[in-house]
């Protein structure tokens, strides 16, 4: 039997490995403050198979108002 596990400051993942099935999650952090976590399992008889869960209350910034920046109209020159 075989076990990882790996953590980033936005990511953390643990797999293991018995034979040809392989069961593991991750987790990332998602630009909106949620995780994002999926459950995975894989093995020659069933393929892939995942359940991914969101988790944590999305947070928008407030957009900035202000002054518009107008460019100047092109000048098109005749010769």
């Amino acid at each position: 039997m075989f076990s990882q596990c790996i953590a980033i400051v936005a990511f953390l993942a643990h797999e293991e490995r018995d034979g040809d099935v392989v069961k593991g999650y991750y987790t990332v952090a998602e630009p909106d403050g949620t995780l994002r976590t999926v459950h995975y399992t894989a093995d020659d008889h069933n393929g892939f198979n995942a359940v991914v869960e969101k988790s944590g209350h999305p947070v928008h910034p407030a957009p900035v108002y202000g002054k518009a920046i107008v460019a100047p109209a092109p000048v098109h020159y005749i010769h």
